[in-house]
This record gives structure tokens, C-alpha cells and sequence, in this order.
């Protein structure tokens, strides 16, 4: 019996390749998400909701844009966290200088990038949120009685 040759082969992959991107396509995506999610996630119910959540990732044609679109999404409250983190340095370093006013400027700055992650409607960083804002209201707080206002004098 002759052995396929490498022509074949990559015919054969080629065809398969392009039958699994048209059906993933047919079914928005969805079928693809949930391969993918099945498979690659320890947590298939999460990367699921949150990835048919997602738009761009609902009209991945394969797994790489797929991946590209999980990136995206993973991003989007990452961006955030990233300008809070700078918010919270930048409090320190008023609060240092004892500058309470900025320190509490930029706490409350860090409310901001929380709640533009929280507008994505992606589960998957709420409970983050909600703990990061419970521990911000703690920090305003104590920054609150360190702030002169006007009935303070």
C-alpha cells in the first residue's frame, strides 16, 4: 500500500482546517469558545461567561483570533489596575509629603479604574472589584479625618 504523500497530507489539513473555521463561523463563534474553553481552561464555566460576553471574541473564526480576543478582554480591567496601582503610588507620595489632598485625590482616582472595569460586565474581575473598593472606602476614610476642610479650623 502507498503512503500518502505530503501533498496529500497538507490537502487533507488544509480542507479539515478550513471545514472547522466555517463551522465555528456558522455558529458565531460560540462552538469554538466552548471547544477552547473545555479544553484549555481549569475553569470552563468562567473563561465561557466571560468570552461569550465579549463581542470580538463571539466572531473568532479560529483560535487565533480567538486567543487575540481573550487577550483583549483579559486587558481591558488589567489597563485599569495598572492606572490604580499609579494612583495608589502617587497617594503614597503625597501622603509622605503630607500632602493629604493629593493622597486623597489619588485614592480616589483608583475608584475610577475600578468602576470603568466594573462597566465591562466581565464576572470574572467583580469580586476583585467589589474588595478593592470596600478596602479604598477604608483608606478615604482614615485620609478624610487627615484632610483639613472648612469646618475643620
Amino acid at each position: 500500500m502507498a503512503k500518502p504523500d505530503f501533498l496529500t497530507i497538507f490537502l487533507l489539513l488544509l480542507v479539515s482546517n478550513q471545514n472547522f473555521s466555517l463551522a465555528a463561523t456558522a455558529q458565531g463563534g460560540e462552538f469554538l469558545i466552548s471547544k477552547a474553553c473545555r479544553k484549555e481552561s481549569k475553569n470552563p464555566d468562567l473563561c465561557k461567561s466571560t468570552l461569550e460576553a465579549d463581542p470580538l471574541s463571539k466572531k473568532a473564526e479560529n483560535y487565533n483570533s480567538l486567543c487575540r480576543a481573550a487577550m483583549v478582554v483579559f486587558r481591558t480591567c488589567a489597563d485599569g489596575y495598572h492606572h490604580a496601582i499609579r494612583d495608589i503610588n502617587d497617594g503614597i507620595a503625597g501622603f509622605d509629603m503630607n500632602n493629604f489632598e493629593e493622597a486623597s485625590s489619588e485614592i480616589g482616582a483608583v475608584f475610577q479604574s475600578v468602576r470603568e472595569c466594573k462597566d465591562t460586565g466581565l464576572t470574572m474581575f467583580q469580586k476583585l472589584n467589589n474588595e478593592i473598593e470596600a478596602f479604598g472606602d477604608v483608606v478615604s476614610n482614615l485620609l478624610e479625618k487627615l484632610v483639613p476642610g472648612p469646618d475643620k479650623y
